[in-house]
C-alpha cells in the first residue's frame, strides 16, 4: 500500500475527493498558480536575446551539472572523462553535446546559482539565500525540465517560483502510475503551467530563434491547450526598502533595544567561535549550500564527507553553517571572512562575490 502525504495538502486546497473531479482539479490548479510568480514578458524576452547573442558568439552558457556520462565533450567533440562536478567545473573549453551540436558551457557552482543571480540582476529579488531572501519559502522550478541542457536552464520561460508547498504537486513525477488520481493531477498541473508559459511568452517564437542556430527544442516542449484561463497572472511584488521582520512584537514579548551590548556581545563571540569552528574558507566554499533551504543538513554532511574530515567535524560543521543562516548571520559573517587576514585571495575574492548575491 502506498501513503500519498501530499493528497491531505491536495484535499485541503482543492476540496474532499468525493467533489466532481474536474471542479477538484480546477480549485488545485487556481490556488497554485494564483500564488506563484511569473517573470513580466520584457524581462523574458531580455534574457532571450542575451541567450541568442551568447550563442551566435559562441560564449559559455550557464548550466547544471549533469552525471550522465557523455553529457560533456571538448572543442573537437572528444568525451571528457571527468565525472567530478569540482574537476569538470575548472576544466576549460567544456561543451554540452545537444544532438550533433555542441553548445560551451560554464557548469553551476551549486545548481541554481545562475538563476537566483539572473532574477536578482532583473528584479531585485532574493530567493533561497536563507535570511536574506525577500521571498521566503518559495522554489524555483524549471517548467519543462531540462535544466541539465544549457538552452533551458536560464531561459525564463522555462522558470516559475511556486510556493514551496506546492512543488511536489508540480514537479515531474514519474514513479507513479497512470491510473493514479495523484498522477492525474500531476500531469493536469503541469499542463496549466505549460499553457501559461507557452502562450503568454510566446515560446513559439523562442523556439524558432533556437532553432535557425541549428538547436530544435521542439521535441522537448510539449503543450497541451488545457481548458484553463487565468484573467490576469501574478507577477513578482516590486522591491522596497522596507525589510519586515519576522517577529511579531506584542507587550508581553517586546524586543529588548540594541542598546543591550551584553547580548550583542554574547552574540558576537558565538559567531566567531562558529567561523572558526567551521573554517573560514569551508564556510565560503559551502555558503550556498547553507543559505540553500532545498540542502538538508544531512545533504551538507553528504558534500563535506568528500573533504576529508571526521564525522564528529562533519556534523558540526554542517550544523553551525545552518544554524548561522538561520539566525540571520550569514552577511555578517562574510564581512567577517573579509576582515580576517588569514583567507587566501579566491577565498576573499569568493565571500565579496557572495555579498553582492
Amino acid at each position: 500500500m502506498v501513503v500519498n502525504c501530499l493528497e491531505g495538502l491536495i484535499d485541503s486546497i482543492a476540496g474532499e475527493s468525493d467533489i466532481d473531479s474536474q471542479q477538484r482539479l480546477r480549485r488545485l490548479a487556481e490556488h497554485m498558480v494564483s500564488h506563484s510568480f511569473f517573470f513580466p514578458r520584457e524581462i523574458v524576452d531580455e534574457q532571450h536575446k542575451k541567450m541568442i547573442a551568447a550563442l551566435e558568439k559562441n560564449e559559455p552558457l550557464p548550466v547544471r551539472y549533469s552525471t550522465v556520462s557523455d553529457c560533456y565533450c571538448d572543442s573537437d567533440g572528444n568525451l571528457l572523462e571527468a565525472k567530478i562536478k569540482a574537476d569538470l567545473s575548472k576544466t576549460p573549453g567544456v561543451f554540452y553535446r545537444f544532438r550533433e551540436s555542441r553548445i560551451p558551457v560554464a557548469i553551476d557552482s551549486d545548481g541554481n546559482r545562475s538563476v537566483r543571480k539572473l532574477i536578482k540582476d532583473f528584479t531585485g529579488h532574493i530567493i533561497s539565500q536563507g535570511a536574506t531572501s525577500t521571498i521566503t519559502y518559495a522554489t524555483i522550478s524549471h517548467i519543462w525540465g531540462q535544466a541539465f541542457n544549457p538552452l533551458f536552464f536560464t531561459s525564463l520561460w522555462n522558470i516559475v517560483i511556486v510556493p514551496t508547498y506546492c512543488n511536489p504537486i508540480l514537479d515531474k513525477n514519474d514513479d507513479v502510475s497512470e491510473d493514479d488520481e495523484f498522477s492525474k493531477e500531476v500531469a493536469y498541473i503541469n499542463k496549466v503551467y505549460k499553457k501559461i508559459c507557452y502562450e503568454y511568452y510566446n515560446v513559439k517564437e523562442k523556439l524558432e530563434d533556437f532553432k535557425k542556430l541549428g538547436f530544435d527544442l521542439t521535441p522537448f516542449v510539449s503543450y497541451c491547450d488545457v481548458d484553463f484561463s487565468l484573467e490576469e497572472l501574478p507577477f513578482l511584488p516590486k522591491v522596497t526598502k522596507t525589510v519586515a521582520t519576522r517577529a511579531t512584537v506584542t507587550q508581553e514579548n517586546p524586543v529588548q533595544p540594541h542598546s543591550d551590548t551584553d547580548n550583542q556581545a554574547a552574540d558576537e563571540d558565538s559567531l566567531k567561535r562558529d567561523l572558526q569552528t567551521i573554517g573560514l574558507k569551508t564556510f565560503v566554499d559551502f555558503y550556498e549550500a547553507f543559505a540553500d533551504s532545498q540542502y538538508t543538513v544531512a545533504d551538507i554532511k553528504s558534500m563535506l564527507y568528500t573533504c576529508g574530515y571526521s564525522p564528529n567535524s562533519i556534523n558540526t560543521k554542517a550544523s553551525m553553517g545552518k544554524r548561522i543562516i538561520r539566525n540571520g548571520q550569514g552577511q555578517e559573517a562574510l564581512q567577517r571572512v573579509l576582515q580576517s587576514g588569514r583567507i587566501d585571495e579566491t577565498t576573499r575574492q569568493r565571500a565579496m562575490d557572495l555579498l553582492t548575491l
